[in-house]
């Protein structure tokens, strides 16, 4: 499995995980501009072959970039319900087809990727983290 900080901070989360050839971004709060040069810089393509998109919680700093990629890119974007509720107001929005919804204490497969999401406590509905497995 690999994986890149493609950026941290109040300015902007993005997080990128390879396993097999399943890619992912967890988060994407910089603009879509941002996070595809920060993905060509890391060497890591030009986001054309990423599996999804999983999303933590609706702030800015998380979620910026994540309706024009999955727009541009014609990625799914993985996020609880609550998260939803919030997200799109300042993403933009996405299309219906490109949605899944996430339970915490749930875990799925993503092709090569075991995915777990867990509750975390923050100021924002039903906020998660994701242990990622391959």
């Amino acid at each position: 499995m690999e994986y890149c900080s493609l950026m941290s901070g109040s300015w902007g989360n993005c997080h990128y995980i390879k396993g097999g050839n399943t890619r992912i971004l967890i988060d994407a709060g910089q603009t879509g501009k941002r996070v595809l040069a920060n993905l060509a810089a890391a060497g890591l393509g030009d986001g054309r072959d990423l599996t999804g998109i999983l999303v933590t919680h609706a702030h800015r700093d998380h979620v910026t970039a994540v309706g024009v990629l999955a727009r541009k890119l014609k990625v799914p974007v993985y996020a609880t319900e609550g998260t939803w509720c919030q997200m799109e107001e300042i993403s933009g929005p996405i299309p219906e087809t490109l949605k899944r919804v996430v339970r915490p204490m749930e875990k799925w497969r993503l092709n090569e990727l075991e995915i777990e999401a867990f509750p975390t406590s923050h100021d924002a509905l039903e906020s998660v983290g994701y242990v990622v497995r391959c």
